[in-house]
């Protein structure tokens, strides 16, 4: 009896063993499918910031065209695609889509297959030509880096002083922001993720900022502005959340 237990314990051990390794293996060749799906998007539709010797964003001086032609052609395949977001600090090179709601892109490419990283998306209530005064964007915070996995780099605010610059990208122009603050919020924070699409979907502006002014005293900040919010999975407990706030340049 003794002998015949023995046995079915270690098979049922070998079967989770097994069964451990191959979903270790699947994620790891889904790792690598995304990795290089992005890449394959960067080398193909990743658009050329303007900038000067020092590295700085030059915008619309001396008559520079910050159109980008590349991403029309992106647009013109997938309509989803809204812009085409760069952060230098944290390693993000990607486009932004919009799907119909929020779960939309969550695991899937731009085609709608299977993408473990998913798809970097714009919150559906807001409005894709960034007129809202918040716009939220999400990404996955991947353990491989992709993505939006370098983004709680900015929790050192000498790391986001140092690395302030945020481009988004359109087919007709490039707009920079600047990184003021990141902090790690809740998923319900309600100041946070329900203030999109304007006032009259949730808190008004000037209570989102009160709200994350308080997370980050060091930064001044206007209603008059225009905000962008990245935001991502924070594993300090488990509904909580990274964001980095942005704010427009007039440049």
């Amino acid at each position: 009896m003794n002998k015949t237990v023995r046995i079915i314990l270690t098979a049922i051990l070998g079967l989770v063993f097994l069964a451990a390794s191959t979903m270790l293996v699947y994620e790891m060749m889904q790792r690598r499918i995304s990795a290089g799906y992005v890449g394959g998007l960067q080398l193909e539709y990743e658009p050329e910031i303007p900038l000067d010797d020092q590295g700085r964003f030059v915008g619309h001086q001396s008559g520079n065209d910050l159109s980008n032609e590349k991403l029309q052609d992106l647009i013109d395949q997938y309509p989803d695609v809204v812009c085409w977001l760069t952060v230098n600090g944290a390693d993000v090179s990607d486009p932004v889509v919009q799907g119909s709601s929020n779960d939309t892109y969550l695991r899937s490419d731009l085609d709608g297959n299977y993408l473990l990283a998913g798809t970097i998306f714009m919150d559906f209530r807001n409005s894709s030509d960034f007129s809202d005064p918040v716009t939220v964007i999400y990404g996955h915070n991947m353990t491989d880096g992709i993505m939006f996995g370098q983004i709680e780099k900015y929790r050192d605010f000498n790391y986001l002083m140092e690395n302030p610059d945020v481009y988004i990208s359109t087919p007709d122009d490039t707009v920079h922001y600047t990184a003021v603050a990141c902090t790690v919020v809740d998923a319900y924070d309600g100041a946070v993720y329900q203030n999109i699409g304007g006032d009259e979907c949730g808190t008004t502006v000037a209570e989102y900022l009160d709200t994350v002014s308080e997370k980050n005293p060091e930064v001044y900040y206007s209603t008059e502005s225009s905000y962008l919010v990245l935001s991502t999975c924070s594993y300090q407990y488990d509904t909580a959340r990274t964001v980095i706030i942005c704010v427009k340049n007039n440049d």
